[in-house]
């Protein structure tokens, strides 16, 4: 998918606009200087690593110190599906959000999150069992999780299935028809 070597540790990220202050970008490229750093204190290459970034990247994020591969905006679900599976975590740096498409998206796409805690994000993604949750703008954090995920291939595969799981048991239509009946049935007995 986009040129990615199926050998890379590939950590993807993106939103509409990546430009966006609320999109928290500052704080992803802050954590990958914060990553390189600490890859070369491990004597793990930083070839190793391949960022996809989905929507334009500023250039700011095509300056980072990782290979950056920029998708522009993808309207096709397919394709958007196979960039989901071929990357090891997404990235999830807002500072608002409600409930992230991106999240259930590549949750669904078996594909762990790394985050910060907002919005809805830890309604789904439960630390070290379907990615890594991270206190909104810590980059230190930030760059500690993705580090634990590149160096942690099992607990990886781990989350992998169950991010599946965690979506198919909460986001079915039948899960969500019966939660809308619970709470419409409790509002009557206002």
């Amino acid at each position: 998918c986009f040129g990615i070597n199926v050998n890379s540790f590939c950590i993807m990220t993106g939103a509409q606009n990546n430009n966006e202050i609320r999109k928290g970008f500052t704080f992803f490229i802050e954590a990958l200087k914060i990553l390189e750093a600490r890859l070369l204190s491990k004597d793990i290459p930083k070839s190793l690593i391949e960022i996809m970034v989905i929507g334009e990247a500023s250039d700011e994020l095509r300056n980072a110190p990782f290979k950056v591969i920029s998708t522009g905006y993808i309207d096709n679900d397919g394709l958007l599906a196979q960039c989901y599976s071929a990357s090891d975590i997404f990235v999830l740096t807002s500072l608002e959000d409600n409930l992230p498409n991106a999240m259930i998206e590549s949750m669904a796409c078996e594909t762990p999150l790394v985050a910060f805690n907002t919005g809805g994000v830890c309604d789904f993604v439960t630390d070290f069992k379907t990615g890594r949750i991270c206190s909104p703008r810590e980059s230190f954090q930030l760059a500690t999780a993705m580090l634990f995920a590149i160096q942690n291939p099992q607990a990886l595969r781990k989350w992998n299935k169950r991010c599946r799981v965690s979506i198919k048991e909460r986001c079915n239509p039948l899960a969500v028809t019966n939660q809308y009946l619970e709470l419409f049935q409790s509002r009557e007995s206002l």
